[in-house]
């Protein structure tokens, strides 16, 4: 920058900056803008999907959540994550929270649905997780699995390798976990 400067202060013209800069490239350099959009577009064309796949088929992707503990142990995920899913009009099943593994994994199996979120807090998932993740993975290895909230690093391994598929919160990609949900569903055409 410092020579640009004083090439200017010694009476160069923007030319011959440009082409010293250039250093011989001769070549046409062709741009393409970036044409004009709603931040919203993307979110919108997974909904309407969701809306045609429903028109179709009568049928729509179901996320059940595993509610671990009493409410307000799980509450403040459970919310996220129904928010979260319904984005993309997701079918939503929500319930008062379960007590044990065994309880919860049976629930989850019992709904079919597509999805799992598991939902609780930070101090009880290195035990509950891979526990309700085994459990489900075990009897329908299709379904994905969830885990709402950012799995501290120590742990995130222990999550996947106990089936967890990804995870859910703020920071994560709302739009590309829920289009690979989508491209995940047989018969949903994108």
């Amino acid at each position: 920058m410092k020579a640009v400067i004083n090439a200017f202060l010694a009476g160069a013209t923007i030319g011959e900056v440009r082409e010293t800069l250039n250093d011989g490239f001769a070549g046409e350099i062709n741009v393409k803008p970036i044409g004009k959009h709603r931040w919203t577009e993307q979110f919108e064309a997974l909904r309407k999907n969701t809306e045609d796949y429903i028109a179709r088929t009568g049928e729509n992707i179901s996320v059940f959540l595993v509610n671990m503990g009493p409410v307000p142990q799980h509450k403040a995920r459970a919310d996220f994550s129904a928010g979260f899913m319904e984005v993309a009009l997701f079918q939503v099943l929500r319930n008062t929270g379960f007590e044990t593994v065994e309880d919860a994994v049976s629930a989850a199996v019992e709904s079919r649905a597509d999805v799992a979120v598991i939902c609780s807090t930070d101090a009880t998932y290195p035990e509950l997780v891979p526990a309700i993740a085994r459990g489900i993975k075990t009897i329908l290895p299709k379904m994905k699995v969830l885990l709402a909230g950012a799995p501290a690093p120590e742990f995130k391994d222990l999550y996947t390798d106990a089936g967890v598929d990804d995870f859910i919160h703020v920071k994560a990609n709302c739009y590309e976990i829920l289009k690979a949900i989508q491209n995940s569903k047989e018969g949903f055409l994108l």
